[in-house]
């Protein structure tokens, strides 16, 4: 797997009622959202999937800066 992916959200889920760790994905912010929008099923994967997208989003905006900032 490559190290730094800044513009995927690379991570696996531990569900802790079910005590199940849901595989390792990665996904882009736009795959996520799109998720979100189209394939949730409950109101608690909705708000997981979006906090996804949010700190994915966060951290590329980041990156973004510190690239520019090394220049």
């Amino acid at each position: 797997m490559e190290a730094h992916k800044p513009y995927h959200y690379v991570c696996g889920v531990f569900i802790r009622q079910h005590e199940v760790w849901l595989g390792e994905f990665e996904a882009t912010g736009k795959e996520l959202y799109d998720y979100a929008l189209n394939d949730v099923a409950t109101v608690d994967e909705y708000e997981m999937v979006i906090n996804m997208c949010i700190t994915q989003q966060t951290y590329e905006a980041w990156w973004a800066r510190l690239k520019e900032n090394l220049k």
